[in-house]
């Protein structure tokens, strides 16, 4: 099991608001400052974020798997605002700046990667980086919450009620014979596909990736 599943179950118990923070691995690019802690955690160098209405119509639902494997589908082809499954760090960089914190690399049996967390948390952004090595990093798992406004291609964020994910991903949940059940609804299964979790009727984050393996 990744390390992913236990930062997905913390962040379900406290509601988003823990934000782990490992030694500096910054790039020479980086620019570090110290935190009340003593720890070393990364300037922020993107813009900050803003809400775009997304008016387009939804796309075509078209999956060719079913079933929990559905998932794998989702994960090919989702996206949440520009950020997706294999996205490279110098397009994360890119997009979102250096991140606000960094975790120590750790090298998984499961797939024999090295994993890393890059947290933005005044973004509301999570992203699991995994690689052969630290050259190689790539989203292998992404989680957003409040106060990011990003939304998957489906028109679903954070916000969102559980009568809007029916709509957006009717023909998903339909083949992956799961029901909108809160406070967590998954669309594939844990080890790949869209894990929402629900407050008050609300998406309160949407996770894309693995929890499990």
């Amino acid at each position: 099991m990744k390390p992913l599943l236990i930062l997905f179950a913390l962040v379900m118990v406290f509601g988003c608001h823990t934000n782990p923070v490992g030694p500096d691995l910054s790039s020479p690019q980086d620019t570090p400052i110290s935190s009340q802690s003593g720890n070393t955690i990364l300037k922020d160098s993107a813009k900050p974020l803003t809400a775009k209405l997304d008016t387009t119509p939804l796309p075509p639902e078209h999956y060719t798997r079913k079933g929990p494997e559905i998932g794998f589908d989702l994960c090919d082809s989702e996206r949440v605002g520009e950020l997706h499954i294999r996205m490279s760090k110098e397009q994360v960089i890119k997009l979102l700046g250096q991140a606000e914190s960094k975790t120590d690399t750790v090298r998984t049996g499961a797939d024999g990667l090295i994993h890393q967390d890059w947290v933005y948390k005044k973004k509301g952004i999570w992203l699991d980086m995994a690689g052969e090595d630290m050259s190689k990093l790539s989203i292998d798992g992404l989680m957003i919450y409040a106060p990011c406004a990003f939304k998957t291609r489906r028109h679903i964020g954070i916000g969102s009620t559980v009568k809007e994910i029916g709509i957006a991903y009717r023909k998903a949940i339909k083949m992956a014979e799961d029901s909108l059940v809160p406070p967590l609804i998954i669309i594939g299964s844990a080890y790949g596909g869209i894990q929402f979790t629900i407050d008050k009727g609300k998406v309160d984050t949407l996770f894309i990736g693995a929890t499990a393996e």
